[in-house]
């Protein structure tokens, strides 16, 4: 996994039933032929046959037709960030500046925010061990919730790991949030009975 878990979670992975759309080929090299490949993000293949990519900054509605801009991270958002994910219980273990900005580096174009009046409303943080696709601190505040803007953000950074070449991505959720088990089963994903073990290192 690509982050470190401090402490010991009741927890339960929850994966997609399908990771890409039918007859569609992840390959990075097509990316930019899949017509579900939203205009947020340009990638490209280097010479060593690796995949670089940035996201553009691009502007989204919710259901309180407030304009939000969906944009890659930036250090100068790290404040606003821990501040959100203290407003909806996120435990913060890792995310100090450096270890935002080491993550944001080794995942590019999937660590985005979302932003509203120069106020971060919501996150998702989207990684690739090059097995496994996870999804980290999805989030978005009180008065966002059931906007579809989490949903949008979600979405975003799917379609960036398949593109990658991911086929399967993992969320962790705990047990007893009945609400992030709905938001997670209503777009795909299935509970499955794994425990979750964690060791701080």
């Amino acid at each position: 996994m690509p982050r470190r878990f401090a402490r010991w979670y009741n927890s339960v992975f929850v994966l997609p039933s399908t990771s890409t759309p039918p007859n569609v080929s992840p390959r990075p090299d097509r990316a930019a032929a899949l017509p579900w490949w939203p205009d947020a993000y340009q990638f490209s293949c280097d010479e060593s046959g690796g995949v670089t990519g940035r996201a553009n900054i691009v502007p989204a509605m919710t259901a309180n037709a407030s304009p939000v801009t969906i944009r890659e991270f930036q250090a100068t958002d790290a404040d606003g960030l821990r501040s959100l994910w203290t407003e909806v219980g996120f435990r913060l273990i890792g995310d100090d500046d450096a270890g935002l900005a080491r993550f944001a580096e080794r995942n590019p174009g999937l660590f985005l925010v979302a932003e509203h009046d120069g106020r971060i409303v919501g996150s998702t943080m989207g990684a690739w061990d090059g097995r496994r696709g996870w999804l980290y601190h999805v989030a978005v505040t009180h008065e966002r919730r059931r906007s579809g803007l989490a949903s949008d953000l979600v979405r975003r950074v799917e379609d960036g790991l398949a593109a990658l070449g991911c086929a399967r991505v993992l969320v962790l959720v705990e047990e007893s949030n009945g609400d992030a088990l709905a938001f997670w089963q209503s777009r795909g994903y299935e509970t499955r009975s794994t425990r979750q073990l964690a060791k701080a290192l």
